[in-house]
């Protein structure tokens, strides 16, 4: 099972709750996450992994919102890009907790592995800890 996939099933309605006090109906939520959990991995190919886990939750989500491709994100699911800036705020710190709290650290180091291995030495040291 896939990252993105665990995400949702232990946390989706939190989520969709949370990107729906954040302004987006729920199919643009039902949408939204795995779109940006996947721009958010994307992201994490240029990222050090181990400071972001270990940021306090403003800098994280700073660092995130810089990473991201928020505009590519907004187009692809033609929404604003203050709308998608607004839902990666909702919800990339819970994810950010679920890859830390539930060893996720094992399905995104295989996910970036596919893509590169550029953070795959933090990502170890990560795992190690």
């Amino acid at each position: 099972m896939d990252l993105v996939q665990q995400y949702l099933d232990a946390d989706a309605g939190n989520a969709i709750s949370e990107l729906k006090n954040a302004g987006f109906s729920s199919d643009q939520a039902k949408r939204f996450i795995p779109e940006a959990i996947s721009s958010f991995i994307d992201a994490l190919q240029s990222s050090d992994l181990s400071r972001l886990l270990n940021a306090d939750g403003r800098e994280q989500l700073s660092k995130l919102l810089i990473s991201v491709d928020v505009t590519g994100l907004a187009e692809r699911l033609d929404i604003g890009s203050d709308m998608a800036c607004a839902g990666l705020s909702a919800i990339m710190p819970r994810f950010l907790r679920f890859v830390k709290d539930n060893d996720g650290l094992g399905s995104l180091v295989s996910m970036l592995a596919n893509g590169g291995t550029a953070n795959l030495t933090n990502l170890a040291r990560e795992l190690l800890h």
